[in-house]
């Protein structure tokens, strides 16, 4: 699965391919480990599914948590079943989200764990979890040394930021909850 991945790609733009929002569903859906840092996001944009989300234990370290992350988690701007999706995966106890506060970074970033023999791969540039359009340019790392780094620098980012996951939860809309229960 892994090995049909593109990632001899250095730099992806908007004519890459596969384009980068598929790149990243493929990269969640083959790896065991996901630590991404992105400085803004809009939770009722992301179009991640259920299937690339099934295996992938991830830490979402995002810029803050606020009424423009929150704004469009109801349905008339988000379908329910992409907030279904980021209910199970609340729920399922594989991702952790924490808001850096005042702490920033640029550009965002992730590091990828693939199963063996493949190692890390990190993308460093725009990171989109839906097809936001336009010019995005990411670069693929597969350097030991710079996927060490990255590291580094996201569990210091991450040791300072605050735990948002219920808070998170408790703003989901009800009917995104009541759509999972039986």
């Amino acid at each position: 699965m892994v090995e049909a991945l593109n990632l001899d790609t250095l730099v992806l733009d908007e004519t890459a391919s596969p384009p980068l929002r598929l790149l990243i569903g493929q990269l969640l859906s083959v790896a065991e480990r996901a630590e991404v840092a992105i400085e803004n996001i809009r939770l009722g944009a992301v179009d991640l599914t259920a299937p690339e989300l099934q295996r992938v234990t991830c830490r979402l370290l995002i810029g803050r948590l606020d009424v423009t992350t929150l704004t469009d988690l109801d349905l008339a701007e988000a379908p329910e079943q992409r907030l279904r999706t980021i209910a199970d995966f609340l729920d399922s106890g594989r991702l952790d989200i924490r808001a850096a506060g005042l702490l920033r970074w640029r550009p965002d970033f992730g590091v990828f764990e693939l199963p063996p023999p493949h190692g890390a791969i990190a993308l460093v540039g725009a990171i989109y979890f839906h097809d936001a359009g336009g010019t995005a340019l990411t670069c693929i790392l597969r350097s030991p040394a710079a996927i060490a780094r990255l590291r580094r620098r996201f569990d210091e980012l991450w040791v300072g930021a605050r735990d948002v996951r219920d808070v998170l939860r408790a703003e989901l809309p009800p009917a995104a909850v009541a759509a999972r229960e039986p």
